[in-house]
């Protein structure tokens, strides 16, 4: 089986058991749908009217406006009107469906796809297991691996590369073959420390119907996957 469709297999359950999180939309959500043989996973952040698309960084104190400089066509304003959504994108396009709110109230569906809350990791001890995620941008693809111990001490392996074309944050520290070491998590900064070498990292989490431990990871706008182990 492929990753793409192993990721596809995995992820669809998990984000269909999302938890509350508030009036949607308002903060930052995952979209993830399986169009054309491909899954395609992205972070979009709503707040005070304003969207951005491909999301990455800090989601919760998000710089709307580097976002629109760097990516215009990726920012936009939005309105909603009852339970209808209206975007419009920086290129003038123009999105418009029913929001349709998920049972628990957290995420919600808009045009045909699933809209899963992003939250802080608020217990560190949550992280643990592996996580493996991958990223296909400008025909570049990745795959990579993270494993945290629960106790500090992390490893990562990577095959591939990961692009950093303006749909995604490079995830640089995971650019590391075999590399291992310890990890701290401080409120959304996750530190990755190997020997002499301390990346700081994004990270976040989808919640789902497994809240013993973070099954849905986001690491500076790449989703990674708990192996249910």
């Amino acid at each position: 089986m492929s990753f793409r469709l192993l990721a596809l297999f995995l992820l669809m359950p998990l984000l269909f058991a999302c938890t509350a999180h508030g009036a949607a939309p308002d903060g930052a959500y995952l979209r993830t749908e399986f169009s054309g043989g491909a899954l395609s996973n992205v972070i979009y952040v709503f707040r005070d009217g304003r969207v951005a698309y491909a999301a990455g960084g800090d989601l919760e104190a998000f710089d709307f406006d580097a976002h629109a400089a760097a990516t215009p066509k990726n920012s936009g304003r939005y309105v909603r009107s009852g339970d209808t959504l209206r975007i419009t994108w920086g290129d003038g396009s123009v999105q418009e469906s029913a929001l349709r709110p998920d049972s628990s109230g957290g995420g919600f569906q808009f045009h045909g796809a699933p809209f899963a809350p992003i939250v802080r990791i608020t217990d560190p001890s949550r992280l643990r297991g592996r996580y493996y995620g991958g990223a296909s941008y400008g025909g570049v693809s990745s795959a990579f691996d993270l494993y945290f111990d629960g106790q500090g001490g992390f490893r990562s392996g990577m095959t591939g590369s990961i692009a950093s074309s303006g749909q995604s944050s490079e995830v640089s520290a995971l650019s590391q073959r075999d590399a291992s070491g310890r990890y701290q998590l401080s409120g959304a900064r996750l530190g990755l420390i190997a020997g002499n070498d301390s990346k700081q990292h994004w990270a976040y989490e989808v919640p789902t119907s497994t809240p013993e431990v973070v099954s849905l990871l986001i690491l500076d706008g790449i989703v990674m996957t708990h192996d249910g182990g």
